[in-house]
């Protein structure tokens, strides 16, 4: 007899593979690309009080070295990932470390272990910000303070507005509001939650090496699409974006690419 799964269930494994099979086949490429990526984490880490902690725990690590960084005041810490291919990659460059494969709705981790958590643009790939929330919460001890770089609603509008113009399909994934992760933290019990909104803005000289920003780091994969792959272009596709992208270019000619991102400090 065969066992019946509700749809949703099956969308909700379907969609995790796929996203975890973009960030994996990015492991090897995703440093040489994160630039961006490497300034939101570093800022996310300023906001964690500087005092040494027990454990600390970094969701969605991918190639490991923010988890590196959480070292440096932390006596132990521990990376969960989705992609196996990220965790596998992070585990080979920093075996002191400990790395696990697992999704941020269902924390791999004892309850009330953690002194500290840490994430950086990972969370925007989960579907329900009150269970994380309630995941972060059930992990943490008591007193216990997670920072979080979140990228919201209002990121990538300026590809967004090209594709319209170019007349090419929707390409990017939804986002949910700053504000949502933000109830959804009160929801979940803390008694500290501080929310701080920046965009971060990054320019090229072509719309190819802005898509390559993208797909190099994993971040390509369209869960809100029933196609896989949003870098298929002919050459007449490529220079009708670019061309469409013009509009919001810069006095010299670059293109912007903004990220918008939530950072909430949260203490339990």
């Amino acid at each position: 007899m065969s066992i019946m799964r509700k749809p949703e269930s099956v969308d909700l494994l379907q969609r995790n593979v796929r996203i975890a099979k973009g960030f994996s086949q990015a492991a090897r490429s995703y440093d040489n690309y994160a630039g961006v990526q490497e300034d939101i984490a570093k800022a996310a880490l300023s906001l964690i009080n500087s005092k040494s902690y027990r454990h600390g725990l970094d969701i969605g690590c991918g190639t490991g070295r923010h988890t590196f960084a959480l070292t440096e005041f932390c006596n132990r810490v521990t990376g969960v990932d989705l992609a196996a291919g990220m965790v596998a990659h992070a585990q080979q460059r920093y075996s002191d470390i400990k790395f696990i494969e697992g999704m941020a709705e269902q924390l791999p981790i004892e309850p009330n272990v953690i002194d500290v958590v840490f994430s950086s643009m990972a969370l925007q790939w989960c579907v329900n910000p009150s269970q994380v929330m309630k995941e972060i919460f059930r992990v943490l001890k008591a007193n216990g303070q997670a920072s979080l770089a979140i990228m919201v609603e209002g990121s990538f509008d300026e590809l967004a507005r090209a594709r319209i113009l170019a007349g090419q399909p929707k390409a990017n994934n939804s986002l949910v509001a700053g504000a949502t992760w933000q109830d959804a933290a009160r929801s979940a019990g803390f008694k500290k939650v501080q929310m701080d909104t920046r965009e971060y803005c990054v320019h090229f000289n072509h719309v190819l090496p802005l898509l390559h920003s993208i797909k190099y780091v994993g971040a390509g994969t369209l869960v809100d699409s029933a196609t896989t792959n949003q870098f298929i272009f002919t050459r007449r596709d490529l220079n009708r974006l670019n061309l469409a992208y013009q509009k919001d270019a810069t006095r010299d000619g670059k293109l912007p690419l903004t990220y918008r991102v939530c950072h909430l400090i949260m203490e339990k």
